[in-house]
């Protein structure tokens, strides 16, 4: 004997409020309780009525304690008796948003909840009036927490927003846009993650999105110095994800390339690696002249080039 339970759902739109609809026979907002024997028709609605307590006046009200429950007093093998909580009924939602083909039964009977809160499916990012704008998928949830981080910094939550328990994925999907700060106006990257958020209960992060700014990478030295001399060297890096990498390289210019190859002096011809792994090093060459590159990596490996040309004269 299979009975099904409609619930009354409730659709919110951001700017309209929200209303309360009945769906039609099999629609995805129906629970169903599955019998494999025939029971007191009384109990047996006394059974529907207290799970539908559960999820339609528990869950969705945010305003509830999560500790309140219903009890079910009916199940299958007619032993079990279970209490569910608002939380435990809002998992046990969320988990069938996800999965539309699988019933949605209950602790009580057997079956397990979520023992987390799902997460948005997925997250993404946009720009609105040059201000960055999030989008993320729909999860029956209480709220959305939506958090940012800049740079190395910790995350740091930006807005809670609500949400009411919709029929369809599509009509949940949400979007929150920052206009805190301008896409254009960022020094480093700005990182944007999205958290559900049931009663005092929060889900795991989505993946985070970023407003990457370019790696930007510049040499600054001495463009000149003799053979009994040495420069300093210095690199200045901006944008990217700070905690950057340093890699040097020198091509030192060969004097006369149809000269002899003499084994003392320094390879020429050729970059090669020097062992500086700082933003400074000081490098001395000889005549004509040598070039330095850096190369640099930020902590989300993204990377730039600088070069810079120094002539070599004799001492006077």
């Amino acid at each position: 004997m299979i009975k099904h339970l409609m619930m009354v759902v409730t659709i919110c739109f951001l700017a309209q409020g929200c209303m309360e609809i009945e769906p039609a026979a099999n629609d995805v907002g129906q629970l169903t309780i599955q019998s494999d024997g025939e029971k007191d028709d009384s109990s047996y609605e006394m059974a529907l009525a207290r799970a539908g307590f559960c999820c339609n006046t528990l869950w969705p009200k945010y305003s509830y304690n999560h500790s309140e429950a219903s009890r079910l007093h009916w199940c299958p093998d007619d032993e079990l008796e279970e209490h569910f909580t608002g939380l435990e009924c809002a998992k046990a939602w969320a988990m069938y948003n996800k999965v539309m083909n699988q019933k949605l039964n209950y602790l009580g009977c057997g079956e397990s909840t979520p023992s987390i809160i799902r997460e948005p499916d997925w997250i993404s990012s946009a720009t609105t009036g040059g201000y960055p704008e999030i989008s993320w998928g729909f999860v029956y949830t209480h709220k959305y927490v939506v958090e940012r981080k800049i740079g190395n910094a910790t995350w740091v939550v930006m807005d809670s927003l609500e949400n009411c328990m919709t029929l369809y994925n599509d009509l949940g999907d949400s979007s929150w846009v920052d206009s805190s700060v301008l896409v254009s106006s960022m020094s480093t990257n700005h990182y944007y993650r999205i958290k559900s958020q049931i009663y005092h209960q929060y889900s795991s992060p989505t993946s985070s999105v970023k407003y990457g700014v370019p790696v930007v990478v510049n040499i600054s030295g001495p463009t000149s110095i003799t053979t009994l001399q040495t420069g300093t060297f210095t690199t200045s890096v901006t944008g990217g994800l700070p905690g950057y990498e340093y890699e040097w390289w020198k091509y030192q210019e060969c004097d006369d390339p149809k000269a002899p190859i003499d084994p003392k002096a320094p390879s020429c011809g050729s970059w090669v690696k020097l062992s500086g792994t700082s933003s400074s090093i000081i490098v001395g060459g000889v005549r004509p002249s040598f070039r330095l590159k850096v190369v640099v990596s930020d902590q989300d490996d993204v990377t730039d080039t600088d070069t810079h040309y120094v002539i070599v004269t004799l001492p006077y």
